[in-house]
């Protein structure tokens, strides 16, 4: 018996020992968990070492402790299952461990028995090595999926611009990365962002931190490419049609990956990706990476060298002009948009006359050179909105676009014809180069783009059959009003050279003191054969042409003259005098006031008696160019008005920071005053608006004297019309000055 007992206590500690020998040498970490009040009974030396925690101080212990808080719920819902199971699997879950750290573990759950108490056995295996793998092929997967779509668009993709917005949108949306942007590369230091995508939740001001982050990221890794071979790319294709593979290293760090784009030898721009992952840019994905950027590179050479085609069938190379196919575009385009837009354009050719002769006396190359002057001297005469082409081998063509009147025409016309007036140098040979223009219209002369073609032509051949050096409509009203036109300017040519035009002067009357206050000059032209011919009949005459410039000129030196005989002793009229200043006069002369200043110190008054008016359209369209000038005049004491106040569309920001010193109310909102409420209201709030402004108001225009009594009421300070006196001459205006301070009810 006692043999026997002896027998079985051994038989049992081998038993024990077997199992626990079992238990520890499993290679996933072991837990036995009471199933009673779930509390940890055993574990093996490979969970000690997975956890960090010793069997001691984990037996007893509640084996949520092994697990964060969050998967309490899960672990609750899954030991209820065993306990009716036997058996179940949570296929990931972290394990806890001493220092804090976090495990992903697959656990395994079975039910057993032991005597009479119910137990549950974990096993844990380590899965971060599983993990990892699955999480690099998922990303390789992306990858390839964002090397797929990128080939597909590279079939689609119209342009570079296209391709490159593309790109970043598949690599964020597909490749599941942070955010994508392109950099084009100028030089070394000069990388322009082209294209990004996401960056709606990335990033604020993107489009500035872009040019910031290209600065800062970029230029350094430019300049290692140089230094590393920026032209390493000697890895030949198998197939010879096939682009060279790109061999330089892609530069990377854990959190974004740089991708150069290359064409042929040159790198061209960067690819820049950012992401949340860890661990995100392995060998393999690089190399896929580099696949990208070999596809998306040869994509770009492929769309260049499409886009230069294109431009070789659309354009001039020795100009770089459109040619004749993309006017003819263009036309048809033009025609079919005024169907809807209503609006009329012209064509207008321009051939340079007696160009096969040059050719013939001083050779091709000299020839080319012609052209190039004609070319650029006409890129600078065209709007934006105008297409100039190079329509033949000495002819060019302007597609004029919203043409509003015949005068509109005629001026860019003559400046045309004004291109060569000039002795040209070239290859220090001199010589005189003319030109002739045929302008056709649409809709007037023609319905269809070949036949508007044909119009313009017919009329080029005809000015060149009358010799060259001039210009001629298709449509004989159009000649009839050019006819006109230049017969107008031919005696406004002479009127200047013979002194013809005349200063009248109209009183300023100041309302306060009942006193002539100042005078505007207001130009007349005294026709030998016409007589007095009114500004309306010849203003718009001058202003079409550059002989505004030469009126306005003696309008200042005239006023100066006047100014000095006036504050003569026997006169005794010291008095401002205010004269108009052309838009024309401003724009096509970027030193205008500094000439103007120049007239008024050699004329030798005091500046302050000569006073300019402006209008408001002129000032607000050309607002710095006015802004400075005035400011300029302002310092030297010449006063400044905005003529025609109301009629324009001022700022009230920019006009209380101009140095403007008086408001001209225009006539248009006194004729109707006071029966119309609306006009009345403009003046009021103009008058108002002055004040505040500290700036004086004149009110132009007053016939009437319940006209007087209105404005007077409104607080203006000045009012000038046919109630006081119609403009005169100076010396009717001295007899008017002087009557008028003996008699003010006059």
């Amino acid at each position: 018996m006692h043999n026997s007992e002896t027998t079985d206590k051994e038989r049992l500690e081998q038993l024990n020992r077997k199992y626990l020998n079992i238990i520890r040498a499993i290679h996933d970490g072991l837990l036995i968990v009471n199933a009673e009040d779930l509390t940890i009974d055993e574990v093996n030396l490979q969970l000690e070492k997975m956890t960090g925690f010793s069997g001691e101080e984990l037996k007893g212990e509640p084996f949520f402790k092994l697990h964060p808080p969050e998967f309490e719920k899960i672990l609750h819902k899954t030991i209820r299952s065993i306990l009716k199971k036997g058996e179940g699997l949570i296929p990931e879950i972290y394990l806890l461990t001493k220092n804090g750290e976090k495990i992903p573990t697959e656990v395994t759950f079975s039910k057993f028995f032991m005597g009479d108490k119910t137990y549950i056995l974990m096993l844990m295996r380590d899965i971060q090595e599983r993990l990892s793998i699955q999480k690099k092929l998922y990303r390789l997967n992306r990858l390839y999926r964002v090397l797929i779509s990128i080939n597909e668009q590279v079939v689609r993709s119209k342009n570079k611009n296209e391709l490159y917005d593309a790109v970043c949108r598949i690599i964020v949306k597909e490749g599941g990365f942070k955010f994508a942007w392109i950099g084009e590369i100028e030089d070394e230091e000069h990388i322009t962002p082209i294209a990004y995508h996401d960056v709606a939740f990335y990033y604020k001001n993107i489009e500035e931190r872009l040019v910031r982050f290209a600065k800062e990221d970029l230029v350094g890794f430019i300049k290692n490419l140089k230094q590393n071979g920026r032209v390493a790319l000697s890895e030949k294709s198998e197939m010879p049609s096939m682009p060279q593979k790109l061999t330089v290293a892609i530069w990377h760090d854990k959190e974004r990956v740089g991708i150069p784009l290359h064409q042929g030898k040159e790198i061209r721009a960067i690819l820049k990706i950012y992401t949340d992952e860890t661990d995100a840019f392995t060998e393999e994905e690089i190399r896929l990476f580099k696949e990208i950027a070999d596809d998306i590179s040869y994509a770009i050479t492929m769309l260049e060298n499409k886009e230069k085609l294109e431009y070789i069938s659309s354009f001039d190379l020795a100009t770089q002009l459109p040619n004749r196919h993309f006017l003819k575009e263009r036309i048809d385009l033009a025609i079919y948009s005024a169907h809807y837009t209503k609006e009329a354009f012209a064509l207008i050719l321009i051939d340079i006359d007696q160009f096969k002769l040059i050719n013939n006396t001083f050779g091709y190359g000299f020839g080319d050179k012609v052209i190039l002057y004609v070319a650029e001297h006409l890129k600078q005469l065209i709007r934006p909105k105008d297409i100039l082409a190079r329509y033949d081998s000495d002819e060019f063509a302007i597609l004029y676009f919203d043409v509003k009147n015949e005068y509109e025409l005629i001026n860019i016309v003559k400046r045309i014809n004004d291109i060569c007036a000039e002795l040209l140098f070239i290859d220090e040979e001199e010589l005189y180069v003319t030109l002739s223009v045929g302008i056709s219209l649409f809709p007037k002369d023609a319905k269809s783009s070949d036949d508007l073609r044909m119009a313009a032509e017919t009329a080029l051949k005809n000015a060149k059959e009358q010799g060259g050096n001039t210009y001629l409509f298709y449509s004989k009203e159009f000649n009839t009003t050019l006819q006109t036109s230049i017969q107008q300017q031919n005696e406004l040519t002479k009127a200047i050279h013979n002194g013809e035009f005349v200063l009248y002067y109209q009183p300023q009357i100041d309302l306060e003191s009942m006193r002539v206050c100042g005078a505007e000059a207001l130009i007349r032209w005294n026709h030998p054969e016409k007589g007095m011919i009114p500004p309306g009949n010849f203003l718009p005459h001058l202003e079409e042409s550059s002989l505004i410039e030469k009126v306005g000129e003696w309008v200042i030196s005239e006023a100066c003259r006047q100014i000095l005989v006036w504050q003569n002793e026997k006169i005794d009229i010291h008095i401002p005098i205010a004269i108009n200043i052309s838009p024309k006069q401003i724009i096509r002369n970027e030193k205008f006031f500094h000439e103007l200043l120049k007239r008024v110190k050699q004329s030798g008054i005091d500046p302050s008696f000569l006073h300019v008016e402006i209008t408001e359209s002129l000032i607000m369209e050309n607002l710095e160019l006015a802004t400075k000038g005035l400011s300029l005049l302002d310092r030297f004491g010449i006063q400044s008005a905005i003529d025609d106040f109301g009629t324009g569309y001022s700022s009230l920001y920019y006009l209380k920071k101009l140095p403007v010193h008086i408001l001209k109310i225009d006539r248009v909102f006194i004729k109707n005053v006071p029966e119309s409420e609306e006009d009345c209201a403009i003046v009021n709030a103009i008058v108002s608006m002055g004040k505040s402004l500290k700036k004086l108001t004149i009110a132009e225009g007053v016939e009437t004297k319940q006209q007087l009594d209105f404005v007077k009421e409104s607080g203006c300070n000045i009012v000038q019309g046919f109630y006081f006196a119609k403009p005169m001459p100076a010396a009717e205006f001295e007899r008017f000055f002087h009557t008028f301070h003996e008699n003010p009810s006059i």
